[in-house]
């Protein structure tokens, strides 16, 4: 049958071929006709409607009766799936059958309200959804478009209907926390596809009357979208349909008790699937969703955690990054045997799971070991259970087919933190968080810790995460530690709400105690201790959870009696009631360790004092009727631990449990997030109270503590980690305080002094200041140390451990017998040393006498050798065959280094100079010759070529003595790393990782020419070349920009090194007095800029001037020139 034509918009094949879908013609002769766009593939798409869906499927020939709601009709979209057209020509064909039917239900099937808006009648309803967003072509105004206009201006310009659901939305809005634009997008959808789209109640409290017959908004959403979509903005939806009931539709009770009235519930149910994260699914049930084949591998690896009591928690996220990354991420075969078998090839699992991040990242080291070798551990239990037979004496023998993919790994291959990695903050901080915080003796004056969550107590806002709704009678408006307000809302109702001092005091503990995050969340109240302390004396506790006899008294609360000892002046101590890997082995009350802290001192320094006023809060506010046993805490509270760990640890009266949570939930600790927020925002106000005064850092920049808000993750992510304060209060006990590290070890609860050591954070400050004399006593004999090694060394040994460009030649000249060397014809140079004693010319009597002259290359053959000259004339030593050098010189070589640079860039400068002259000749010379005349010009054309061919000649040897120089470093890095792995060098500061060497390439001319003149300076043996008098100019040139005549042209080129270097040094010392490296880059950064450094730096540069002149020792003398007459003529 010939196919109908595709531009006849009378649809008149129909009359033909369909005369029973004459009704359905119509409609769509008259919808064409009112449509502008895309009316080709309208007309398209209803034939595919038309035959290929009601033809077709014999459905029915009446648009009414289609439309009718209650009828199931197939789904269109999958109906048509045999039609020939793109998956994406099928949505748009669906969405546009979708719009055809919406606009007849508009047309024939609805009422018009007061406001002149069509609203469908309840028995009609569009069977076919829309796939694709309904674009808003009505909004031209960008900033009204839904998902950006917070003021959700676009509802009442499209809907005015909707005013009163636009002012809760914006209420609601008001009071989240995270990105708004998903609630923003989720609220659309609610109000355009659910409420007007579905036809239902305008008026927000008809529409949450039980007796509104509300559909299933997840259902409306996923008809239109993916569950991706549809399962968020139920969420979100949910939520606000919660908050409307609760803040705007509930009402106040007698007894102050809000609660909503029966004949309101809330229409749109949650679908949220309650999920177990997989760090803490010890079923990992997630494995059988992500690939349903690998259930025998689940069962396994669940059988091998349950029967595991300890490192649980490891093991568990091992098995994760094997499953996830490894059987899934390779996709490998589901059975275990393939695995085993040692037919199978399969990947690494350490160079492919362990060794990279899921970015790509880098991730060698302790914890790649330790995942590593976790999945050795649980492959070899497999193996050993599952794939073995018992032998005649009952031991397990796994079959020889079989063998372990995944070999153990030792740590010795990767880096060790030798220092915690966390940057301590400077003690003065500390104590000025700690007064920002404890503002005064009672709760009542922590006025900022009170708003630093959230608004103060005014109408709308969010809700700060420490206050929390309670009746009037729970407040004891006498008690100075009761901190209350009443919240008002725009609805005109109100609620009291106390303030919870909970999560600060525990801040406050890290920041006065040098205890883990875990061990201040974990501390006993001591409520139900058989002594309780209270105003510095023990009383018998009276509490009803008291336990325990005079005897034997119960003491697992914070405070630990003492004053029953012998010499002992305090009455009590701290007890920590965990100790990390030292509780390993113990339980109960054993578990813990005792700390002798100072019960003295500024009550924002005392402990002592706010954990007295916290247990007393607790007990009056929030009291508890029993201890709880750590079985019953959560993921959120503790790291996964199996149930015969948790059952170790004594029940327990939390000291830090939040009165803020659900009823179920206030005996339990606080989270292992709780802290997160309250230190960020400390951080933060530090932050800015630093900045407001005017004090910044050694290199004249702002203090940074925390990021920008949105980089912070919701007000989470720091520069100072709250372990951070950890490391911190002992390195200042340590460094500062001078506290012995055998006292320290104890204070902290460390079982090695190792560890003590660990978390103690030098800094390279304090170990520059303290090694200052000792590197002055080694400077004095480090020019001999090389001599006295290689004269001493065997050697093996000393070829092992020098860096060398000729191995045959350094044995050559080094007599394999101590005794029989002679150092008297060795030379030291300031980058090493010379075995034939710098000698440069040769000799005529013994031509073997090695030198500059035979030190190059062998330019004969390997049985009549003949050694060419060193490349690049005498004394180019790192090209030599008669030079070695050691780590100890790596200051010197890098200067040689840097000094080989600045001629290679000039050189390389003097070629591209002299190939652009030869090139402008060459071309000259092709069009005189091409024109048939004679070029009269050769003796020129030939001097550019020699010229050339020097420079080039220059540029390749100053390009290989870079690349020799740089080998050299290279090998005495080496050297380094591995006299630092084996245990034979000592560094003050930093491990094997921080011994490294790297090129950086800079635009800066100035930054180049200080280095090259420092180290000309420090090492004259070192050609300065131009650096000297082009970094004068450089310099004059800044002073002339600060109003100073210049005074580095009046100096001898001696002189003009010298105070050219101490004029640089002053001005990096000015901006950077600790680092003054730092300090030079800045100052550098500002003249390659052309800013004046006085006023970029705050200082007067004209000051150090006269200092320059009188370091002078020879001014070379200039004769004024007389300034050019007007009338005057210039001579040629």
């Amino acid at each position: 049958m010939k196919s109908p034509p595709s531009s006849d918009i009378t649809l008149a094949w129909m009359e033909q071929r369909h005369p029973d879908l004459t009704a359905w013609r119509d409609y769509a002769v008259r919808w064409l006709a009112k449509s502008n766009k895309d009316v080709i593939f309208k007309l398209k798409h209803l034939r595919v409607f038309f035959e290929e869906y009601l033809a077709r499927l014999n459905l029915p020939t009446s648009p009414e009766m289609f439309l009718r709601k209650g009828q199931v009709w197939p789904d269109f979209s999958a109906s048509i799936m045999h039609v020939k057209i793109t998956d994406k020509r099928r949505i748009v064909c669906n969405d546009h059958i979708a719009d055809f039917l919406s606009w007849i239900i508009a047309e024939d099937f609805s009422d018009l309200e007061d406001t002149g808006h069509k609203v469908p009648l309840p028995s009609f309803a569009n069977p076919v959804r829309r796939i694709q967003k309904v674009a808003d072509r009505t909004i031209d105004d960008p900033s009204l478009r839904p998902h950006v206009d917070k003021s959700l201006r676009w509802v009442v310009k499209l809907y005015p209907e909707l005013a009163a659901w636009r002012l809760l939305a914006i209420d609601w809005l008001a009071g989240q926390t995270g990105p708004s634009k998903p609630k923003l997008i989720a609220l659309q959808s609610f109000f355009r596809e659910f409420i007007i789209g579905e036809g239902l109640p305008t008026v927000p409290e008809q529409f949450f009357e039980v007796t509104s017959r509300i559909p299933d908004f997840y259902e409306v959403c996923l008809a239109r979208r993916s569950e991706f979509y549809a399962r968020p903005w139920t969420t979100h939806m949910h939520n606000f349909s919660n908050w409307v009931l609760n803040k705007r539709l509930s009402i106040v009770g007698p007894d102050g008790v809000r609660t909503i009235p029966k004949n309101y519930h809330n229409p749109i149910l949650k679908r949220t699937v309650k999920t177990v994260a997989k760090h803490f699914d010890t079923t990992l049930s997630w494995v059988t969703e992500s690939r349903p084949d690998l259930e025998e591998w689940r069962s396994f690896a669940a059988e091998w955690l349950a029967q595991e009591t300890r490192g649980i928690d490891s093991r568990l996220k091992a098995l994760v990054l094997f499953f996830d990354r490894y059987l899934i991420g390779q996709n490998l075969p589901a059975t275990p045997s393939y695995l085993f078998s040692r037919k199978s090839l399969v990947p690494d699992f350490y160079v492919t799971c362990c060794a990279k991040d899921k970015e790509g990242g880098e991730n060698t080291g302790e914890k790649a070991a330790n995942n590593n070798n976790r999945i050795h551990d649980f492959l070899d239990w497999l193996l050993k259970t599952h794939f073995s037979c018992d032998d005649d004496d009952g031991i397990p023998v796994v079959s020889p087919a079989y063998r372990n993919p995944v070999p153990y790994r030792s740590h010795s291959g990767g880096s060790t933190n030798r220092e915690s990695v966390y940057s301590p903050l400077p003690f003065g901080f500390i104590e000025d968080m700690r007064l920002m915080l404890a503002q005064g003796p009672t709760f009542s004056d922590w006025t900022w810790a009170h708003n630093a969550l959230g608004r103060q107590a005014a109408t709308n806002g969010r809700d700060a995460s420490d206050w929390f709704s309670v009746n009037e009678k729970d407040i004891d408006k006498n008690d100075p530690d009761c901190v209350w307000r009443i919240r008002r809302y725009e609805a005109g109702h109100s609620e009291y709400q106390m303030w919870s001092p909970i999560r600060w005091v525990a801040l406050l503990f890290k920041l006065q105690l040098p205890f883990r995050v875990f061990q201040v969340r974990m501390l006993d109240s001591g409520e139900a201790d058989t002594w309780r302390y209270a105003d510095g004396k023990w009383l018998e506790n009276k509490h009803e959870l008291a336990q325990g006899t005079k005897r034997r008294p119960l003491a697992q609360g914070l405070f630990r009696r003492v004053d029953h000892l012998k010499d002992v002046k305090q009455q009590a101590i701290l007890y920590v009631n965990t100790n990390k890997s030292a509780d390993q082995k113990k339980s109960g009350p054993a578990k813990g360790y005792e700390v002798p802290w100072p019960n003295n001192g500024p009550i924002h320094q005392n402990p002592f004092y706010w954990a007295e006023r916290l247990r007393n809060w607790q007990e009056k506010y929030n009291p508890i009727k029993r201890r709880t046993s750590w079985t019953e805490l959560k993921a959120n509270h503790i790291q996964l631990k199996g149930p015969a760990q948790l059952a170790t640890y004594p029940d327990t009266c939390f000291l830090f449990r939040l009165r803020e949570v659900p009823l179920d939930e206030r005996h339990l600790p606080m989270g292992i997030t709780a802290m997160n927020r309250p230190w960020y925002e400390l951080l933060l106000a530090l932050q800015e109270r630093l900045d407001k005064t005017g004090q910044y850092d050694s290199g004249g920049m702002p203090f940074a503590f925390v990021p920008p808000y949105e980089e912070s993750n919701g007000g989470v992510t720091v520069y100072f980690p709250l372990q951070s304060l950890r490391v911190s209060l002992i390195t200042a006990l340590a460094l500062d305080g001078m506290v012995p590290f055998s006292i320290l070890q104890k204070l902290v609860g460390h079982s090695r002094l190792l560890m003590t050591l660990y978390y103690t954070k030098l800094g390279p400050t304090f170990v520059g200041t303290e090694l200052a004399a000792a590197a002055a006593r080694m400077e004095e004999n480090s020019a001999g140390s090389i001599k006295r090694f290689v004269a001493d060394a065997k050697h093996d040994e000393l070829m092992k451990k020098v860096a060398y460009n000729s191995a045959p030649s350094i044995k050559s000249v080094i007599a394999e017998d101590p005794g029989a060397r002679n150092p008297a014809g060795w030379m030291l140079l300031h980058h090493g040393m010379c075995m034939v004693g710098g000698n440069t010319a040769e000799v005529e009597e013994n031509k073997k006498v090695g030198g500059c002259h035979n030190g190059g290359p062998n330019v004969g053959t390997e049985l009549q050798p003949k050694w060419a000259p060193v490349p690049g004339g005498s004394r180019n030593c790192p090209r030599c065959r008669w030079f070695a050098t050691q780590p100890q010189y790596l200051p010197s070589l890098v200067a040689t280094f840097n000094n080989h640079a600045y001629h290679f860039d000039e050189a390389r400068n003097s070629c591209m100079a002299a190939e652009e002259r030869l090139q402008e000749m060459r071309r000259l010379k092709f069009e005189v010759e091409a024109s048939g005349q004679p070029f009269q010009q050769m003796a020129d054309f030939l001097e550019h070529e020699r010229v050339y061919e020097g420079a080039m000649k220059k540029f390749s040897d100053l390009a290989e003595t870079l690349v020799a120089t740089w080998r050299l470093i290279e090998r005495c890095t080496t050297l380094l790393k591995e006299g630092l792995a084996n245990g034979n060098q000592l560094v003050a500061v930093g491990d094997v990782n921080d011994v490294a060497v790297a090129f950086e390439e800079t635009e800066s001319e100035l930054l180049q020419l200080s280095g090259v003149c420092e180290g000309v300076e420090v090492y004259p043996d070192l050609d300065a070349g131009k650096a000297v008098f082009r970094r004068s100019q450089l310099l004059d040139l800044a002073l002339c920009r600060e109003g100073s005549v210049p005074v580095f042209m009046t100096m001898s080129e001696a002189d003009q090194l010298a105070c050219g270097n101490a004029f640089m040094r002053q001005l990096a010392n000015q901006v950077s007095p600790n680092n003054v490296q730092l300090g030079m880059r800045r100052v550098v950064e500002l003249m390659d800029s052309g800013e004046q450094l006085g006023q970029m730096l705050g200082i007067d540069v004209a000051k150090l001037v006269p200092s320059l002149v009188a370091q002078s020792r020879k001014v070379i003398p200039i004769r004024p020139v007389p300034a050019a007459q007007p009338n005057s003529k210039k001579a040629v």
